[in-house]
């Protein structure tokens, strides 16, 4: 069963998102500020399931990498409520949550060049890997697609906070 969307870019020629950006390196702005959110939203996760205050989740949070973070959600979570009827939605909120990283290291790590018509860009990276040698890879983006990455990471840092608050309920805090 699936709980949560999985993320996918819409279609190049989706038209613009009312109200979001009309250009690729705006909308790498809130790719930038959306993930952070997500991050700080698994911080304060964390931080609740330590069962201490904001100063001590800061510091055993503060020099975690992201996947570092959502592993201690998940572990934290699931030592905290072994029976939770939400294990596996966790489970596969925490997949999600590894997955836009991937997508977000991505575009934040790499080259990008002006298109010559429209407000897309282009994406570009090397790749060197023992196995699979030096691979190239490259792609057009539109605004839209690049403010979907930033949407889906809003997305996932209100799915964490629902799922600390559907299991925990007023502990957690209000809605």
């Amino acid at each position: 069963m699936d709980y949560y969307d999985k993320f996918k870019y819409p279609d190049a020629s989706e038209e613009l998102i009312p109200g979001y950006s009309y250009d690729v390196r705006q909308s790498l702005g809130e790719v930038i500020i959306w993930f952070e959110d997500l991050d700080e939203q698994l911080s304060s996760a964390i931080t609740f399931l330590l069962r201490r205050d904001d100063t001590v989740g800061q510091i055993v949070t503060a020099e975690l990498s992201f996947k570092g973070k959502v592993n201690l959600f998940g572990v934290l979570f699931n030592y905290e409520r072994p029976s939770s009827e939400y294990l596996d939605r966790l489970k596969e909120l925490c997949g999600e949550c590894l997955h836009i990283e991937e997508i977000r290291n991505q575009v934040v790590h790499s080259k990008w060049r002006n298109m010559l018509e429209g407000s897309g860009m282009t994406r570009s990276k090397y790749i060197a890997r023992h196995k699979q040698g030096l691979k190239h890879q490259s792609e057009t983006m539109t605004p839209t697609q690049v403010e979907a990455i930033a949407m889906y990471c809003g997305y996932l840092a209100h799915e964490v906070d629902e799922l600390m608050y559907m299991e925990f309920g007023r502990d957690y805090g209000e809605p």
